[in-house]
């Protein structure tokens, strides 16, 4: 019984220190980062796959070159967790094109497209320490991609976009911090970045 009471005296004891620990959340936050596997490197992997299908070999895309998503956020903590912002993205995509008819290559030309999406997002933290902190955001808007092509009817193009990080991981100082997230959309699978609280 004893054992029993102190097992339950030091989990009290830590849960209670932790609880002591968490850190206030600043009031405005911006961050930079660097993602990739993004929806818009996914939509010019199945672009250049059923391109080359529907024109039967005819056009071909090759040594083609993702650059991945640069992105920009900022924060405005509207209560003791929550926060309301937005979410901005710009990639690349570049490839050689040819054409091919009766075993007989031309080259086209270098295929460039830029990629930028704006959405307003929101962000919940829903555990902040010292120097860790966890949380999940989503968010939703538009996506504008620009391109030069022969096969393209269209230059440039906008369609809804969407974000959501299920798994968002802060690590560091008050003011300075580096972060890893899980994401599903423009910001890509696999993101890396530093926030700064201002």
């Amino acid at each position: 019984m004893k054992k029993l009471l102190a097992i339950a005296f030091l989990t009290l004891a830590g849960s209670i220190s932790l609880c002591a620990q968490t850190q206030p959340i600043s009031k405005t936050e911006v961050d930079f980062s660097y993602s990739y596997f993004t929806a818009g490197e996914a939509a010019y992997t199945l672009d250049e796959i059923f391109g080359t299908i529907f024109t039967a070999g005819a056009a071909q895309y090759r040594n083609s070159r993702m650059s991945g998503a640069i992105g920009l956020e900022a924060y405005f903590r509207v209560a003791s967790k929550l926060g309301v912002g937005f979410m901005g993205t710009a990639e690349n995509f570049s490839a050689d094109e040819y054409t091919v008819i009766n075993c007989n290559e031309t080259y086209d030309g270098r295929f460039n497209s830029g990629i930028f999406s704006f959405m307003p997002a929101v962000k919940f933290t829903y555990l902040s320490h010292p120097h860790f902190g966890m949380y999940v955001k989503g968010a939703a808007g538009v996506m504008f991609a620009a391109s030069d092509s022969k096969y393209e009817y269209n230059d440039s193009a906008a369609c809804f976009m969407f974000n959501v990080t299920p798994l968002g991981l802060e690590f560091g100082g008050k003011k300075l911090r580096g972060f890893y997230e899980i994401n599903l959309g423009t910001k890509g699978l696999s993101t890396i970045g530093v926030k700064f609280a201002l």
